[in-house]
């Protein structure tokens, strides 16, 4: 029962997780940065060869720039997908339904760019990630493959309860007021570490902290000035954790440190948590 605890995924686990999709880990270093591209029937390297450490950093103060999206498209995105075979939008009926389905696991500085969004937005003539493939991002294969049973066993029953938490805390101490912010709940700590026993859904709307030095140091701000950190989310749901965290916060997906290669973002640090 235990002997694959704490390993990591065999190319078993691999090929079976992308099944019904590809899945793509880009591993970015001061060497060489490389695609490495999981299929149902394969695994195989695709050096990216435009694609170097110094250009990410220069370019992760603006990753949603414009150019950032042509370059991201360009020396990564367009490699991958024409690799796969994905030269345009798919033929059909052109929703969602009908284009394929990729997940991206990005690492090191790569985290934080918006690679569903890579393309020459400006040319409208299909050259974007959006006109070919269905988006999703994991944090690495051992939680897709985590995540992935959990959804099944939580569509399958959890989510019949309906019971979702909404925290709202829309003016923390220290923090801009977000005046939009409706004051759907009140909750502190303790009731919400309480409460997360009992529920399928987490929605937060407010203010995150990442911790550059300790991603389970990664907190929610609520109104009280207390913390939510990650590492109390892990003691307390890891075994039974809620389907879905909806983080309405800012910095969710933010890197604070752009030369680390193992920073998380709140948003992946809820992943560990189990969410």
């Amino acid at each position: 029962m235990f002997e694959g605890f704490m390993s990591h995924a065999t190319e078993t686990d691999m090929l079976h997780a992308a099944k019904d999709r590809p899945i793509v880990a880009l591993n970015v270093t001061s060497h060489r940065c490389d695609a490495l591209v999981i299929q149902a029937d394969k695994i195989s390297s695709l050096e990216l060869p435009n694609l170097d450490i110094q250009s990410i950093q220069a370019r992760s103060s603006d990753p949603q720039s414009v150019e950032t999206l042509s370059w991201l498209w360009d020396t990564t995105v367009l490699p991958v997908l024409d690799s796969l075979g994905y030269h345009g939008p798919p033929a059909g009926t052109g929703n969602s339904g009908s284009m394929p389905h990729i997940w991206w696991i990005p690492t090191g500085s790569l985290i934080g760019f918006p690679l569903h969004a890579a393309g020459h937005h400006l040319r409208r003539n299909s050259e974007t990630a959006l006109d070919r493939v269905v988006s999703s991002y994991s944090l690495s294969v051992n939680v897709l493959i985590r995540t992935r049973q959990q959804r099944r066993d939580h569509l399958a029953g959890t989510l019949r309860s309906q019971k979702a938490l909404i925290v709202s805390a829309p003016r923390p101490p220290g923090q801009q007021a977000l005046h939009h912010a409706e004051d759907e709940a009140k909750a502190g700590v303790h009731d919400i570490v309480k409460r997360l026993k009992s529920c399928c859904i987490l929605h937060f709307i407010g203010h995150g902290k990442t911790d550059k030095q300790d991603p389970f140091g990664s907190a929610l701000i609520l109104d009280s000035g207390d913390e939510l950190a990650i590492n109390e989310l892990v003691e307390t749901v890891l075994s039974n954790p809620p389907f879905l965290a909806y983080l309405s916060a800012c910095g969710t997906g933010r890197v604070g440190n752009e030369t680390a290669t193992d920073e998380l973002p709140l948003a992946a640090a809820f992943q560990v948590a189990g969410f």
